[in-house]
């Protein structure tokens, strides 16, 4: 009888322990990186099981190793996160709002005091009759032309924020995914100053990562230590290393 029961319980220890995977986090908005995000919608679309955010941000969320998740929030662009691991993800959502309309408010004041004129819509009025103030305007055309009044280096601007808010991304999916403790987890041979090292040495790049839809961390730690364990110890303390092709 007890042989039994102790063979039920063997079998049945993966059931359980798969019914106990979870994965928790929290939700915050990119810009504001202190403000949680409550009630967006974070979905296992592998099992299509859903959870909510709740006032602190916080989420959890039943998983597996391997799973994709994806986070909806009215008013933000959505995201997806592998799940190389099941420690704690913390997500950022970038608004879908762009700084547009402060520009337009900006283009419509009328006055910045009491009676008097505001350089500023001067020069706007300006623009949009050609230069002649007793000419009424022309929805931003003179002779024909459409004035710019500064969209380009506006483009130009949001252009280059985007670049940055997508390299800032990358560089936190990297730190959060390519670091001693998930290394370590991986390849537990690599502890400390040598582990620091190998950390130092096959760090990926925004680039390495951006062009894979989902790049594989673990399969990438997993080459870095096998290119790691043919270098001679002295090859090891150099700092130009060839870096791991991650295409």
């Amino acid at each position: 009888m007890m042989r039994k029961l102790l063979i039920t319980g063997i079998l049945l220890m993966p059931l359980l322990a798969a019914a106990q995977t979870v994965v928790t986090g929290g939700v915050y908005d990119q810009q504001r990186r202190s403000i949680p995000l409550e009630g967006a919608i974070i979905t296992n679309i592998k099992s299509q099981r859903t959870a909510q955010s709740d006032k602190s941000g916080r989420f959890t969320l039943a998983a597996n190793t391997g799973d994709l998740l994806q986070i909806k929030l009215a008013g933000y662009r959505t995201d997806t996160v592998y799940l190389p691991n099941l420690l704690p993800k913390f997500i950022y959502l970038t608004e879908q709002a762009t700084s547009l309309r402060d520009v337009e408010i900006k283009g419509a004041r009328v006055a910045k005091g009491i009676g008097g004129p505001d350089p500023e819509a001067e020069e706007f009025r300006r623009f949009g009759t050609g230069g002649n103030l007793n000419r009424k305007a022309n929805n931003g055309k003179v002779g024909g032309l459409n004035l710019n009044l500064g969209y380009g280096k506006y483009r130009r601007a949001q252009k280059k924020e985007a670049e940055l808010d997508r390299r800032s991304r990358l560089y936190d999916e990297i730190n959060y995914n390519f670091n001693e403790q998930t290394v370590a987890n991986l390849i537990n041979t690599l502890k400390g100053q040598e582990l620091k090292d190998f950390i130092s040495y096959y760090k990926p790049r925004p680039e390495d990562v951006s062009g894979n839809e989902k790049f594989d961390y673990n399969a990438y730690i997993v080459d870095s230590y096998n290119q790691w364990v043919k270098l001679s110890p002295e090859q090891r303390k150099q700092r130009s290393l060839p870096k791991l092709d991650a295409n």
